[in-house]
């Protein structure tokens, strides 16, 4: 599985939207992303690095889980 497609399952499996998973995630300013930007990392237009041990924290899984693709 992709990045993205780790996120997307393991967002649903906690019935969280992509709004709600965006405003759990914060830029270096302390504003959340918005959820335009959590639908680019999903589907892969964005790299998202910069936010992948926030979104494994909010997703309650490893980071290993998010950060190896298949």
């Amino acid at each position: 599985m992709t990045i993205g497609e780790v996120i997307v399952t393991r967002r649903k499996e906690l019935g969280m939207s992509q709004r709600e998973l965006a405003r759990k995630v914060f830029n270096t300013d302390g504003s959340h992303i918005s959820p335009q930007i959590m639908n680019c990392i999903e589907k892969g237009r964005r790299d998202g690095s910069q936010y992948i041990n926030q979104i494994a924290s909010v997703l309650q899984i490893d980071i290993s889980e998010v950060t190896s693709e298949d």
